[in-house]
């Protein structure tokens, strides 16, 4: 019998009901149990465990070693220190980061389920693991955006379009603005084989979009200079454009584009 897991249990959460429940070609997923209208808040959740992850550190084979003891260590501790029922969950979850013949290992369960739990999450500083949240599957073109709340300890997720009743809730495993490429050899790490309308575009309308996703890292770069705020406002209509949906990445745009309007006119002004 399928779980019932409603946001309706946290005020915040304006949508509809949504459960856990077998989904073909998925194993289990999350489907939503009622039409669900764009930008609302499908789910919010305190994650069960939260863990450091590495630390740059200086480019030695003791340092790393080092680094990567402590890092094992620490998480460890804190999965041994789990509820039994959370730690039923945990070592029910998928591991795809361990090689094909070896037992299913903890750092693989992590590293397989796992959220940054910082912003911008490219800098996270820890990763967290949720009941609930690590049900929702993967799609190059999401209908749910996530973004942690670090005031509240949360873990959020919005629809980023209309969602059908009976309609699965996904979430994107790669940077949005990854190409293909990079986006299937991301995902071959967790034995997906994704077939999502992106992934589906023919060789020659793929090779346009990434010629896009290329640009608008580009514009990451250069903002600086007389040509600094067309350079935003050209990375927000590419962000638009692709369908940028990741909270991390809408907020860099946006911030990105106060911060080359101020130097703009700090030239000006100079």
């Amino acid at each position: 019998m399928s779980l019932k897991y409603g946001c309706r249990r946290n005020e915040r959460c304006t949508a509809g009901p949504i459960n856990i429940m077998p989904v073909p070609g998925y194993g289990r997923g999350v489907v939503a149990l009622v039409p669900i209208q764009k930008g609302e808040c499908v789910l919010r959740e305190r994650p069960f465990l939260v863990v450091p992850t590495y630390r740059e550190t200086e480019n030695t084979v003791e340092a790393m070693n080092a680094e990567t003891q402590r890092v094992h260590t620490i998480q460890a501790k804190r999965v041994a220190d789990l509820s039994p029922f959370h730690s039923k969950m945990f070592y029910s979850l998928q591991d795809h980061r361990t090689p094909k013949g070896y037992p299913r290992s903890l750092h693989g369960i992590l590293s397989t389920n796992s959220f940054a739990c910082e912003a911008p999450f490219e800098m996270a500083e820890s990763s967290c693991m949720c009941v609930e949240a690590s049900m929702f599957n993967h799609s190059c073109a999401p209908n749910l955006c996530r973004y942690w709340d670090k005031e509240a300890g949360e873990m959020v997720f919005h629809t980023v379009r209309d969602v059908a009743a009976g309609e699965q809730l996904t979430i994107n495993y790669c940077r949005t603005f990854d190409g293909r490429k990079d986006r299937q050899d991301k995902l071959g790490r967790y034995a997906i084989n994704c077939t999502c309308p992106v992934c589906s575009l023919s060789d020659e309308e793929s090779a346009a979009r990434d010629a896009k996703c290329a640009r608008y890292k580009d514009t990451r770069k250069e903002r600086l200079g007389k040509h600094a705020i067309a350079l935003g406002l050209e990375r927000l209509d590419l962000a638009e454009e692709l369908c940028f949906q990741e909270q991390d990445s809408m907020l860099d745009c946006y911030k990105g584009l106060m911060l080359t309007c101020l130097a703009f006119r700090d030239t000006i002004d100079t």
